[in-house]
């Protein structure tokens, strides 16, 4: 079974940035910095102790946590809606869901890379 470690993941996940959108550019980049804390490459320091990660797995759990963090977001706009709306501010509700709208958007992209391109049932055959 292939395997990678923190250090390729944060270059893969970089890789990725670079052909994204900057909201999506963002998030990818602060996910490529955790992997280089990760592998021990905290601030681009010396690499310390790797340990390698089962690729099909490995991209399953990415995708996973990334849904999660986007239903964490979608869960915190729309309490924040339902308050601007509450307290009459209109304007605010505008700017939350248009934030809300790109998170299940975001949600969405991923959905389809955990099922339609494969990733979770590469990561079940692996297992």
């Amino acid at each position: 079974m292939e395997q990678v470690s923190y250090s390729d993941l944060a270059q893969r996940v970089r890789d990725l940035a670079d052909r994204a959108d900057p909201f999506t550019r963002r998030r990818l980049l602060k996910l490529a910095e955790s992997y280089d804390v990760k592998g021990g490459r905290a601030g681009g320091g010396p690499r310390l102790a790797e340990r390698p990660l089962p690729v099909p797995r490995t991209t399953a759990a990415i995708v996973a946590n990334a849904q999660a963090v986007e239903h964490y977001e979608m869960c915190r706009y729309g309490t924040l809606i339902a308050w601007a709306e509450e307290l009459g501010h209109d304007e605010i509700v505008r700017f939350l869901t248009t934030n809300l709208n790109e998170e299940k958007a975001a949600n969405t992209k991923l959905n389809t890379v955990a099922l339609r391109k494969g990733v979770n049932a590469k990561a079940s055959d692996a297992a």
